[in-house]
């Protein structure tokens, strides 16, 4: 974990939590903590496990019509070659208190 300014890192196994409205679109990111309940759907999926692949790939027509699925999904702003858009990306609480908490276990043993 670094402690600079400007070089924000966070500690343990994270996840990634998609938020999208009624209409499937999506809203905005969440990274939380492997485990940590947080609505959305999870995105990462553990691929290797001891050196061991842990699922079957994709076919690569499968891989095509999932990413395709997904850039129709997101906001307007962002297809653009220049976008103005920044998607939001919140960091839980459960990952922000363990930054916290290890920060303050590291400041207090200088």
């Amino acid at each position: 974990m670094k402690l600079s300014q400007g070089k924000v890192t966070y500690p343990g196994r994270k996840q990634v939590f998609r938020i999208h409205d009624k209409k499937a679109r999506f809203i905005r990111d969440i990274l939380g903590l492997e485990g940590e309940k947080i609505k959305g759907r999870p995105l990462l999926k553990k691929a290797v496990d001891a050196g061991r692949l842990t699922y079957r790939p994709p076919s690569l027509n499968k891989i095509r019509l999932f990413a395709k699925n997904n850039l129709s999904r997101l906001p307007e702003g962002l297809k653009k070659v220049y976008p103005k858009y920044k998607y939001p990306v919140a960091i839980s609480p459960g990952l922000r208190k363990l930054r916290k908490d290890l920060t303050r276990q590291l400041r207090d043993r200088q």
